[in-house]
């Protein structure tokens, strides 16, 4: 059922835009095992919303849900759309340089908690390589934080994305509501989709509508982090 529809979205942007090329959107949605009816739920939201967003605007909506988002699946499809919106859990130990989302691997979801061998479940920063989306867009938890190395080098999962060619980046630097995370990165995306083409301004324009309803630590946790003239139109 989770699948289901967003499968259902995936072929409507196709269907309205035959000529030209159309845009992809990549949905990556991968809960945990064990997760909260309620976390499960906001992550299934978060997609359908964004899907039928992009599939309103022409694009080709494209996901990888549950257990079929393993990382190297995920990694395939970063290389072939233009907008990522990846719900999923994300994973930093800034103190050992490791920024990570939390993905599915050999057909079982990411485990609860994060001990032991779970390096299979891991997209990490040097994991990602180019071509990447133009806009990447997650609610991933502390997906927006990053480490500083010898030297100077900035470690994280949005420096990774640039050097692989995308040009804007939005997350969280440290962990938020999946609930209200979801609904942020949507208000930001269909402002987006509107042809609003100064993100910075559309932000304070979602911040503005929102910051009543949504807790100061989630909203304030967003990093838009790049070139906030990216056009998604």
């Amino acid at each position: 059922m989770y699948a289901a529809s967003l499968l259902q979205l995936s072929g409507l942007g196709e269907r309205r835009h035959k000529i030209a090329r159309t845009r992809r959107a990549g949905i990556v949605a991968v809960p945990r095992a064990g997760d909260s009816e309620r976390a499960a739920g906001a992550f299934k939201a978060g997609a359908e919303t964004f899907a039928a967003t992009a599939a309103r605007h022409g694009y080709s909506v494209e996901p990888l849900v549950g257990e079929a988002g393993t990382v190297s699946a995920v990694q395939a499809l970063l290389g072939e759309v233009d907008v990522a919106f990846l719900a999923c859990h994300g994973l930093a130990h800034p103190g050992t340089n490791r920024h990570s989302f939390l993905l599915a691997a050999e057909g079982l979801l990411p485990p609860a908690i994060a001990g032991g061998a779970i390096d299979d479940y891991l997209l990490s920063w040097d994991g990602i390589q180019p071509p990447t989306p133009g806009v990447v867009l997650t609610y991933a938890c502390s997906s927006g934080s990053a480490s500083i190395v010898v030297g100077g080098e900035r470690v994280s999962l949005d420096r990774a994305f640039f050097a692989g060619g995308t040009h804007l980046f939005f997350g969280p630097m440290w962990d938020v509501a999946i609930d209200e995370g979801q609904e942020l990165v949507n208000m930001l995306a269909a402002r987006a989709f509107e042809g609003e083409m100064n993100w910075a301004a559309t932000w304070q324009a979602v911040l503005a509508d929102a910051c009543s309803d949504v807790s100061p630590a989630s909203w304030q946790s967003f990093v838009l982090i790049g070139d906030w003239r990216a056009n998604v139109r």
